[in-house]
């Protein structure tokens, strides 16, 4: 059996603005730290290699853009803002010469990709587990019942009806195929939940191929807020 996991998708660098709390009016000094990393499908590409995943490949195609990101945190109270510039294009991208690579193809932040049916038909051709990952920037181009398994933020209000789906928000975690729950113990170390969704999602996909379909809401959450914490540590 074909090992590792092929992440597709728009490879974006986050400009975050850490803002220890809003200033007073007239205020010119607003952030009390500012860096950039890479964002997208690289958030899920670092927790899978931090997971140990035996091959980790991000597939850069030349006709998708690299968007700008620019993030604002206050860490008084743990909200964020993000001003976006989605100019992903994805018109000449043959996925079909990645299919024999590796068994498990993820498409990150599918709604901000146009339509992929044909190539998706291939992968499903070639024996692959295809899925997705949404932005929440408009509703999909691509049929979310070509996937196997969708991550759903629960916030953006998508309907999961008759869909193997993850969904998230910061207090809880549930799939709907089994109807299984699990309510998030709050962390006061967390400050915010910047890339949270990309790391559950690849934490996610590695229990899904190692326990063969199965997934442990509890242990998904607990990896998933350790690789959080680390991430925020390197802020």
């Amino acid at each position: 059996m074909r090992d590792g996991v092929t992440l597709h998708g728009n490879a974006t660098k986050d400009y975050i603005y850490v803002v220890e709390d809003y200033p007073v009016e007239g205020a010119n000094n607003l952030a009390s730290k500012a860096f950039s990393r890479p964002g997208g499908i690289h958030n899920l590409e670092r927790a899978l290699c931090r997971l140990g995943m035996p091959q980790c490949e991000v597939v850069l195609n030349p006709a998708i853009a690299i968007n700008k990101i620019v993030i604002l945190i206050n860490t008084a109270n743990s909200t964020r803002t993000s001003i976006v510039d989605w100019k992903g294009s994805n018109k000449l991208f043959n996925v079909g010469m990645y299919a024999g690579n590796t068994h498990w193809h993820h498409f990150a932040y599918i709604d901000a990709l146009e339509p992929l049916p044909r190539s998706l038909h291939e992968l499903k051709d070639a024996g692959c587990i295809l899925s997705a990952d949404l932005a929440g920037v408009r509703a999909p181009n691509t049929p979310l019942e070509l996937f196997d398994y969708v991550f759903v933020s629960e916030e953006d209000n998508y309907n999961v009806d008759g869909l193997k789906a993850i969904v998230h928000r910061p207090d809880r975690v549930y799939t709907t195929w089994n109807n299984a729950s699990y309510t998030v113990p709050q962390n006061p170390h967390i400050k915010f939940t910047l890339g949270a969704g990309d790391i559950l999602a690849a934490v996610a996909i590695k229990h899904l191929i190692e326990l063969d379909g199965e997934l442990p809401l509890d242990e998904l959450c607990s990896i998933t807020e350790d690789l959080l914490l680390e991430e925020q540590c390197l802020i």
